[in-house]
């Protein structure tokens, strides 16, 4: 499936000609609920490098860590002002105690970071449409999830608001089926048993 007949596809559905120029405007809205809501394994991404002065510049189709590795230690989250207190009264790392970093604007800040190589594991957003012939990886295995929420907006925007509530709960329906399967899909291939003095 495309951007292309993914436009169509709302254009058919909410029949009203007055609302097909809005169309790529319902879409946008639906990728910015979707990055917020939609949470399955293939957003998850690796970045990988060199702190510079103790920041990490997040990649750009960043959502949220996972998981931050550096020199061998998993660290772990703070809030900012609990960093910054830490710094302020020399709080320093011993051996495999004590790693932490925060996140602030566009970057992870590691608590006496250095120049050490870290590796994330983070949420990455689906590549956003723009041209008729993108696609990505949900519209591709759930392109209900983008035209139910795509309606929703439509809906909406036409003032019609049983039929804005009726897709919103389509599109909950359509993020709940989506998680369960990828869930399932984690752990499927065939069963091995182990028998007792075999």
């Amino acid at each position: 499936m495309t951007y292309a007949t993914l436009k169509t596809d709302v254009a058919s559905w909410l029949i009203d000609a007055t609302a097909t120029n809005k169309i790529p405007s319902f879409i946008r809205l639906a990728e910015a609920a979707i990055r917020r809501d939609v949470r399955v394994p293939a957003m998850d991404a690796t970045a990988s490098a060199a702190l510079v002065a103790g920041v990490i510049s997040l990649p750009a189709d960043f959502i949220e860590v996972k998981r931050l590795v550096i020199d061998g230690y998993v660290h772990e989250f703070k809030p900012a002002e609990v960093i910054q207190q830490m710094e302020t009264d020399g709080y320093a790392t011993s051996g495999s105690a004590g790693r932490y970093y925060t996140r602030i604007g566009q970057t992870l800040r590691v608590l006496n970071g250095g120049t050490s190589t870290y590796s994330l594991l983070y949420v990455a957003k689906f590549a956003e449409l723009s041209g008729d012939s993108d696609t990505n990886w949900l519209l591709d295995n759930a392109s209900d999830v983008y035209l139910f929420k795509s309606l929703h907006y439509g809906s909406a925007w036409l003032r019609d608001k049983a039929a804005a509530e009726s897709y919103e709960a389509m599109y909950q329906g359509a993020v709940g089926a989506l998680v369960l399967a990828e869930r399932m899909s984690q752990f499927s291939g065939p069963l091995s048993m182990n028998v007792s003095g075999a």
